[in-house]
């Protein structure tokens, strides 16, 4: 990875430092500029407003918390990749198989 750009790491666990999403944030941020965001929504507000990153460290399945007691689904970043041209490394770091959520 270029030192000279920013890593956009985007996690529903990325701030919790017990899991093995946060420590890894915890490792590139010793070490890199990193931008960390826990929704989807907030990645792609990010590549809205920067632009160009040096890698996009996404997870695959972002659970979201139950609104009104009402379970919502788990939301992928599958339409915001779909909606724009990266020029930069993504990297998917995810728990959840792809091809699994692709199929439902």
């Amino acid at each position: 990875m270029s030192e000279q750009g920013v890593i956009l790491y985007a996690d529903d666990h990325v701030f919790d430092q017990r899991t093995q999403e946060g420590q890894l944030y915890g490792l590139l941020n010793k070490e890199f500029p990193v931008m960390a965001v826990n929704t989807v929504e907030m990645a792609e507000k990010a590549v809205n407003s920067i632009g160009t990153f040096s890698a996009l460290i996404l997870d695959w399945e972002f659970k979201l918390e139950p609104e009104d007691g009402v379970r919502r689904p788990p939301q992928t970043p599958e339409p915001f990749l779909d909606s724009h041209d990266f020029y930069s490394l993504i990297y998917i770091f995810s728990r959840t198989s792809i091809n699994q959520t692709l199929r439902n």
